[in-house]
């Protein structure tokens, strides 16, 4: 047993609203001499990650930070999704934000809670909802730690108002609308502009309504009905505080929230009629739900003049008002990692995975530079005179598809006589109709035709002439898309039997539509590519975050939907990839087989960089890296290590198991080349 034990706790950041949340923890951790520390990295972990903001607002407030994690610290947290903080080997932690009474409420849903090993939630409410999908011994509700300074030093509405310079007679209203699809900003502007002539009208905005450019007429809107407009981090209690009556949105937290910190009265807003059966009983306790057929006038002055006594609910939704949350989330920390009475054990668990580990790595050194070496010869042998490169070491027929998404990995590493002779043949051979044939020339394919577009794209500065190929390719992709946004192709035949691949690959299709239209000006291409990512997503949302084909073809979607900007979507699907990767770096080829399949492991590790998850990254790389055949090639599948899983039937590759594929140099390529040059 070691008392003395430092704890190292990361909190990982992927917006920086979150700063504030964890500010108590970073400060009650540090007091009591352990390593607490906030990650942000320069490339966004998440799509709305305000990177910029974040680092001001930590030099701002000399808060240590850095921008790469330590994998190996004891806890780490996200106010998100647990696959955010999925490359951290030990415990993953969930602090919640405020509270919604939505019954799809994020706060409460089964997304908010899989994954982790505890959550930290303010109140019993939160508590019971979690409970069904999360044991109620990892959840600990403690408060609000953001909070604890607000009642501990409690401040009057007078000082605030000259914090702000705002100077009013009448009684203020504090509108706090959301951001989303129930934003309540366009359809009750009018309503919110009337109450001026008896009210003064402050309005805090959602911080993505704030910053985001898609949401300027929303600003806009805000600007014209309001009297004062505060800053999107605002602290909410500055505002709530000056508040005679809040009017918020029934969906935000930032309502119930508001009457937490102040027992102020609240009207809230619902842009749709369902009220009754989209909210929790609690909410209508608490405040009226107009909608925007009502008079809303009316409703707050009747309101003005109610004393609803809602202790109650929200001492169950936030806990306590002592000041003390802080406290207890700390104390929850300490016995979630084991402290005080023994060491985290799975600290422990990972220094002999280590060791374990770095024993075997030394049974076969990496020496990267005679790794590419090897597999650069591999290229030059395996290329066609005047084509491109064959499809196997045992089949030696040129490969368009492949020929055509090595363009772009060859110029990355100075080859650009490969990438040039492999441009000029596909442009000589493709079809009338825009299309490229597989290899043997049978049919034509809507993925092969995408990743001959991608190579073309990546040649095109060298290349103008393949400017006419690109565009007739782009024009026959939309022509296999039908009127539901579905990318359909001729021929499926090389796909292979059920459960190897999918028809989602086709996502990996998009982004170079996507690039056509941004080089050539033709917004069609960016709008089709979208729709068919619509139309994935709202019909096979559950094979896209299910690990169920090839590794190899699986890895295609995920980077696909990377390419497309759909990290978090990426990121989720990853979070069940990574629970399958061994303590090697291993990944299985499917999810419930042993052996491995080369191309896939290299292009998760490839996966992994793109997503700032360089650790696991590199575990990935290394231990595909360490299959290299003496030839510079590699082999579809190759088994497992394992003693254990030696003999097993589901150790036994079905992929190409002694063939030298041409696709598996590629990806090597790749993950080389962000590793060394472009990784987070």
């Amino acid at each position: 047993m070691n008392l003395n034990y430092k704890l190292s706790v990361e909190f990982f950041l992927v917006d920086s609203f979150e700063i504030f949340h964890f500010q108590p923890l970073y400060y009650a951790l540090r007091k009591l001499g352990h390593n607490a520390v906030f990650v942000a990295q320069p490339a966004a972990p998440t799509a709305w990650f305000d990177y910029k903001k974040a680092i001001e607002i930590l030099k701002e407030l000399n808060l240590d930070y850095k921008e790469n994690s330590d994998i190996n610290a004891d806890i780490a947290m996200t106010t998100q999704f647990a696959s955010l903080i999925s490359h951290y080997k030990n415990k993953k932690v969930s602090l919640q934000y405020g509270v919604a009474f939505n019954r799809d409420s994020f706060f409460h849903s089964k997304k908010a809670a899989q994954f982790f090993d505890a959550k930290i939630v303010h109140g019993q409410f939160s508590k019971d909802k979690i409970s069904q999908f999360i044991n109620r011994d990892r959840i600990y509700a403690v408060g609000y730690p953001k909070h604890d300074d607000f009642f501990n030093h409690p401040k009057t509405k007078a000082e605030m108002l000259e914090k702000y310079s705002i100077k009013t007679n009448k009684p203020i209203v504090v509108y706090l609308p959301t951001w989303d699809e129930d934003s309540s900003i366009q359809m009750f502007s009018k309503q919110i502009q009337a109450l001026r002539k008896d009210f003064f009208v402050l309005t805090k905005p959602h911080h993505c309504t704030y910053r985001f450019e898609k949401y300027k007429k929303d600003m806009d809107v805000i600007n014209n009905i309001s009297d004062y407009v505060a800053q999107g981090n605002t602290p909410l209690s500055d505002i709530a505080l000056m508040a005679d009556i809040i009017i918020a949105d029934a969906k935000s937290g930032a309502s119930t929230e508001g009457i937490y910190l102040t027992k102020a009265p609240a009207v809230l807003l619902s842009v749709r009629d369902d009220a009754r059966q989209r909210y929790y009983d609690d909410i209508f306790k608490l405040a009226p739900i107009a909608v925007s057929s009502q008079n809303l006038k009316p409703i707050v002055e009747d309101e003005l003049n109610k004393k609803r006594n809602s202790d109650a609910i929200i001492e169950n939704c936030y806990g306590s008002r002592d000041g003390k949350s802080t406290d207890r989330a700390v104390e929850a920390l300490l016995k979630i990692a084991g402290l005080p009475n023994t060491i985290s054990s799975s600290k422990m668990h990972f220094y002999v995975n280590r060791f374990c580990y770095t024993i075997k790595n030394k049974e076969k050194d990496i020496n990267i530079q005679k790794t590419f070496n090897l597999a650069k010869n591999w290229i030059y042998k395996n290329t066609m005179e005047n084509a491109g490169v064959y499809v196997s070491s045992k089949t030696r027929k040129p490969y368009p598809e492949v020929s055509g998404y090595y363009i772009g990995s060859l110029l990355n590493f100075g080859m650009n006589d490969l990438a040039e002779q492999y441009a000029k043949w596909l442009c000589e051979i493709q079809k009338p109709n825009g299309s490229w044939y597989d290899p043997a020339d049978a049919d034509p394919y809507v993925f092969d035709t995408a990743q001959i577009i991608k190579g073309l794209l990546a040649i095109s500065p060298i290349l103008p002439q393949v400017k006419a190929n690109i565009i007739k390719a782009a024009d026959w992709i939309i022509s296999n898309i039908n009127e539901d946004g579905r990318l359909t192709t001729p021929s499926v035949k090389a796909w292979g039997e059920d459960g190897i691949c999918s028809e989602l690959i086709h996502i990996y299709c998009l982004s170079p539509l996507v690039e056509a239209g941004v080089k050539f000006d033709n917004p069609n291409y960016i709008k089709q590519a979208q729709r068919v990512l619509s139309y994935y997503k709202k019909t096979r949302m559950d094979d896209i975050l299910n690990f169920n084909i090839l590794s190899h073809f699986y890895a295609y979607i995920i980077e696909g939907l990377i390419d497309m900007q759909e990290i978090p979507l990426a990121l989720e699907a990853m979070q069940k990839v990574s629970y399958l990767q061994k303590n090697d770096g291993s990944i299985p080829a499917y999810k419930n087989v042993y052996w491995i399949c080369s191309t896939g492991l290299f292009q998760f590790a490839l996966i992994y960089y793109k997503l700032g998850l360089n650790d696991k990254g590199d575990l990935a790389f290394d231990y595909a890296v360490r299959l290299q055949n003496k030839s510079g090639g590699w082999f579809g599948g190759y088994k497992a290590e394992s003693f254990a899983h030696m003999f097993s039937p589901l150790n036994k590759p079905n992929y190409f198991a002694n063939a030298e594929i041409s696709w598996a140099v590629k990806y090597f390529l790749d993950a080389l080349f962000f590793k060394q040059n472009a990784r987070i």
